[in-house]
């Protein structure tokens, strides 16, 4: 059974929000080396750079801004580059930076849980389906604009 790797977000923006690994990318790391640092960081696991493969992106809007204490409400909105690894599952998960509690997910659980997560799984099966061999017998991805 495929299952998701989720954490429950301890932070703004989306405080109390299940959500995946993630993170801001840094000049001069390549996206699967930052998404590598990133499950790391917040999942207390080591997935090797190279299995992560681009899945598509996204734009979310979050109802609630890290900035909300300043009497104003605000809101965040940002820009997702989505990236998926298929791994075993781990031993043990750690929750790191800014998660309190994570799990492996069924697809539907973790679909239920906020519209977000929703969207970004159907990124992945929508870019999954679209998979075609490359050469090498890598996966490689056509993407339609």
């Amino acid at each position: 059974v495929e299952r998701f790797l989720i954490g429950k977000r301890v932070e703004r923006p989306a405080k109390g929000f299940w959500w995946f690994a993630g993170g801001r990318s840094r000049h001069g790391v390549l996206y699967p080396e930052r998404a590598q640092e990133l499950v790391r960081e917040d999942f207390g696991i080591e997935i090797p750079a190279d299995a992560f493969f681009h899945i598509g992106g996204a734009r979310h809007f979050w109802p609630d801004s890290r900035f909300d204490d300043s009497g104003h409400h605000l809101t965040t909105d940002g820009d997702v580059i989505l990236y998926a690894a298929r791994i075993e599952e781990p031993i043990r998960l750690t929750p790191g930076r800014g998660f309190s509690e994570t799990t492996l997910a069924e697809e539907s659980d973790a679909r239920s849980r906020n519209a977000v997560l929703d969207h970004a799984i159907s990124c992945y099966r929508y870019y999954e389906a679209r998979a075609m061999p490359s050469p090498e017998g890598q996966r490689v991805f056509r993407f339609e604009y």
